[in-house]
């Protein structure tokens, strides 16, 4: 899963997020219409609003999770429910059917990463790596320490975690074996940012890399799952907001720095190497994270105009390099972590980041097929 560019996503998002906690929560659909000014109780759909990068509205009615709730910060998904981790350490789960929620396990910080493998739901937090049944039931703590949790990819019971560290350079990748426990695979890192793992090998993306006395500045890097020797893919990645991949491509996000502003763009390279191509280019937001589709990658894109109320957009970019278009729009509202399975894609919200009152925080599901 992709992960907020340069801080964690809590830092991020001052740490409130996503979808429906309490006892029970109502999915709803919306009606439709233009983006939606966090009235509607019903999480209205589809944006019409479009703009350099984002032009045009993708017909995707959207529903929401609904109730009293806390704030959550981590998403991962699957043809039954959302897992998501919540500002008050919680690991809940919602029924993508009834809305109805679990608590699943409690953490040790805010901080976490989620991957999904099987029936287990793995995470990490500021204390430990563990997992626990998608149903619930125990939590197995898999290896303890001090992190800083940035991304999590699972291939059998095999763990990779990537730990950010809390100085510079103090970047870790990890692998969690239950033979040898958890073993160091690349250090110093700074802004350690995501990590992608296929059935040979290892991709990660991050601000900086300590490579003998010099500095390998904002990599994409490539190893074997079984360590060292590590590739330079590309450098001067800068701003990167999350990797992701395919059978066959490796994809990420950046936002250089341009004259008038910032760009994000999408970009992609061939397992087999090759030209890197540009899958996308956006408009001047700040993009928070990307998930990947069968056809499309989905961005979450907050903007933040001057003297004007905040909006954020969900974006769809086609992987095949048309333009992209807006799937949802909403005023006062911060998009943040997406998530898709099969035709459905998930994103956490944060209502009314810059209006009065008191925060209202939901998921948001649309079926895009």
């Amino acid at each position: 899963m992709a992960r907020p560019a340069g801080v964690t996503l809590c830092a991020l998002v001052s740490c409130a997020v996503l979808a429906g906690c309490g006892a029970r929560s109502s999915l709803l659909f919306g009606e439709g219409g233009e983006g939606g000014d966090g009235t509607n109780p019903a999480g209205v759909a589809a944006a019409t609003s479009g703009g350099a990068g984002g032009g045009g509205s993708a017909a995707c009615p959207v529903e929401a999770f609904e109730g009293s709730v806390e704030g959550a910060v981590r998403l991962e998904l699957d043809t039954t429910h959302a897992y998501w981790t919540t500002r008050e350490n919680q690991l809940q789960r919602g029924d993508q059917q009834t809305g109805e929620v679990q608590t699943l396990a409690s953490l040790t910080s805010v901080d976490a990463a989620l991957a999904l493998a099987g029936p287990w739901l793995y995470f990490a937090d500021g204390q430990r790596i563990a997992r626990v049944s998608k149903e619930g039931g125990d939590v197995e703590v898999l290896a303890t320490g001090a992190f800083v949790p940035m991304d999590l990819a699972v291939r059998g019971e095999t763990v990779y975690f990537l730990d950010r560290g809390s100085g510079i350079y103090a970047g870790t990748l990890y692998v969690w074996t239950a033979a040898q426990g958890l073993v160091s695979l690349l250090g110093g890192l700074e802004q350690a940012r995501a990590i992608g793992v296929d059935e040979a090998h290892i991709y990660l993306i991050a601000g900086g890399l300590l490579a003998g006395d010099g500095v390998v500045p904002s990599p994409l890097l490539r190893m074997p799952r079984s360590g060292a020797p590590v590739e330079v893919l590309a450098d001067e990645q800068t701003s990167s907001f999350g990797l992701e991949l395919d059978d066959d491509e490796v994809y990420w996000g950046t936002v250089a720095y341009e004259d008038p502003g910032p760009v994000p763009r999408l970009f992609a390279l061939a397992k087999g190497r090759g030209e890197v191509r540009v899958v996308a280019t956006f408009e001047a937001g700040l993009p928070v994270a990307f998930a990947l589709g069968a056809t499309s990658a989905y961005v979450t894109m907050p903007f933040f105009p001057l003297g004007e109320p905040t909006y954020s957009k969900l974006l769809r970019a086609p992987l095949d390099g048309g333009a992209p278009e807006t799937v949802d729009q909403r005023e006062r509202h911060f998009f943040t972590e997406p998530a898709v399975k099969g035709n459905v894609v998930a994103w956490s919200v944060q209502r009314n980041l810059d209006a009065s009152g008191p925060l209202e925080d939901v998921l948001l599901r649309c079926d895009a097929r």
